[in-house]
């Protein structure tokens, strides 16, 4: 016997057998994995408890978090060694392709309209400064949501670390936001900026995994809930951050980096990291109809 129900992330409507009742299944259009319902049991009661009551921070242990990382970096590491080299070129070409319209501009303005130098600089300097943003927060999502896919064992591929806002998912602004707090404390005696990566830096995290109750700006009392309870944790991510920025190891090691900062956030908001278990199932039957 067949049972219809709709997948809890995209409202997909669902086919599958009454078998798989209570099993794990995959979602064939978003690969979202949940536990088929029994369509016969009484609906389970709502909360009407706003998000930050029902999410609750754990204790992360730290050691943990670095163990389930490099397991998880070994089973994916060809994946990941890829990624991380196209990466690397697309920020190259990104960047070159932020340069060559904002001196074009700059051309423009001296040659054809003859505007004063200091504001052709201006606007060559605001060209750059839109098309910088758009990069840094386009790759900063998409990898985001795809180190965390990772971190879950959900179906992914190289082109969901660079496929910027091609999917469900809008580009957020909270990077551009984040790098001004960052900045602006540093440049007050460098503390401030420290200690707002320190409480902050689960902020994209959250938004990828969809916990900001359609709020992004939400992410950011949610990341300091977060952070609160693993100040260790946060003070150790912080260090490594720094020490691979110092060291110049950002490119090379962001992969690394970008899943160890995946299986914390899962581990600090209490979620399980089901990669280690292995790929999801067989997606199920999908009805082509959702009316």
């Amino acid at each position: 016997m067949k049972i219809e129900f709709r997948c809890d992330n995209c409202d997909r409507l669902l086919r599958v057998s009454d078998l798989h009742v209570g099993n794990e299944v995959s979602c064939p259009a978003c690969r979202a994995p949940m536990i088929v319902p029994d369509v016969d049991a009484d609906p389970p009661q709502l909360s009407d408890e706003p998000l930050e009551k029902t999410w609750s921070p754990q204790t992360a242990s730290f050691s943990k978090i670095i163990q389930d990382t490099w397991a998880l970096y070994g089973q994916n590491l060809g994946m990941l060694v890829v990624v991380t080299l196209i990466d690397l070129l697309l920020w190259l070409l990104g960047l070159v392709s932020i340069l060559i319209p904002a001196v074009g501009t700059f051309a423009v303005l001296q040659e054809a309209v003859q505007i004063p130098i200091e504001l052709s600089v201006i606007a060559m300097f605001l060209v750059m400064l839109l098309g910088f943003m758009f990069l840094v927060n386009s790759m900063t999502c998409s990898q985001t949501e795809f180190f965390l896919k990772v971190a879950r064992g959900e179906r992914t591929s190289i082109r969901d670390a660079f496929r910027g806002g091609g999917g469900t998912r809008k580009i957020t602004m909270l990077p551009t936001f984040f790098a001004l707090l960052i900045f602006s404390g540093l440049s007050l005696l460098v503390v401030p900026g420290v200690a707002a990566y320190l409480f902050f830096w689960p902020y994209i995290w959250i938004w990828a995994d969809r916990k900001t109750g359609g709020r992004d700006s939400h992410a950011f009392s949610l990341a300091a809930t977060l952070s609160n309870r693993n100040i260790g944790t946060s003070l150790a991510i912080s260090g490594i951050g720094i020490v691979m920025t110092f060291l110049g190891l950002s490119f090379f090691g962001y992969s690394l980096f970008g899943l160890l900062k995946a299986v914390a956030y899962l581990h600090m908001s209490g979620q399980e990291v089901t990669g280690l278990k292995g790929p999801l199932p067989p997606p199920m039957e999908s009805d082509t109809h959702e009316g």
